[in-house]
């Protein structure tokens, strides 16, 4: 019933799947609806004593350093010791996107992570998990023709992070100027030089336009990225 309430309630729930080393999942790790998580020794192989095969979805490092009552640390193992990693790289993706729902999350984690023999899908890797839920990097590049004072006017729809936008042109003698804009018209960041300029801006995110401008006539290449960042 707890469970119910929780996935029906658009949460995502995690478990042990237990120590027993032997096939299927304990409860509440049983249910279909909760990633069941195994333990992984260093070498991405299941340790004896976790449990396996069908109805455990997931695994991850299952001996971790935990703080040990009293002061101190100690190494805690178990399946136990598992799922909260799996919880953990959850919430990484939830921050990174929290606009995912927990369907959407429990699928990001499953089709990232590493096959590893004895689950059904695998071993979570957080960096993937991150990367399949934050918006994809967008890229263009252009070749053309400016004449002399002319504005060349390029645009690009992006989500927050770093946006790079390199111009070269035919000859080094033309100054060239970039200045790149959001889209109310204003002017966010500018970059000028001769033969190569490159202008590099961290952006809030939403359509924004790279205007390019040389002072003679000349043949240009302008390349414009987006890289979307890891939290």
């Amino acid at each position: 019933e707890a469970v119910a309430y929780a996935v029906g309630h658009d949460r995502l729930v995690v478990a042990a799947a237990g120590n027993d080393g032997r096939p299927g999942a304990l409860w509440p790790a049983a249910d279909p609806s909760v990633l069941s998580v195994a333990g992984t020794n260093q070498a991405d192989q299941l340790y004896r004593w976790s449990n396996y095969g069908a109805g455990v979805r997931l695994a991850a490092p299952g001996c971790n350093p935990a703080p040990l009552v009293g002061g101190g640390y100690v190494e805690y193992c178990g399946t136990s010791a598992a799922a909260p990693v799996v919880a953990g790289v959850a919430a990484l993706a939830l921050s990174a996107n929290p606009k995912l729902s927990s369907g959407q999350l429990a699928d990001a984690i499953r089709r990232t992570a590493v096959p590893v023999p004895g689950v059904e899908f695998g071993r979570v890797d957080a960096a993937r998990t991150i990367q399949a839920v934050v918006p994809a990097a967008a890229r263009f590049a252009a070749d053309g023709r400016s004449r002399t004072g002319e504005i060349r006017a390029f645009r690009l729809t992006v989500g927050p992070g770093p946006l790079e936008a390199t111009v070269r042109t035919a000859a080094k003698r033309p100054a060239v100027r970039l200045e790149l804009y959001t889209a109310g018209g204003i002017r966010v960041a500018t970059a000028t030089g001769r033969g190569s300029v490159r202008l590099r801006r961290v952006v809030a995110g939403g359509a924004y336009t790279v205007r390019l401008r040389a002072t003679m006539a000349t043949r240009f290449a302008i390349t414009v990225t987006y890289s979307p960042p890891i939290p």
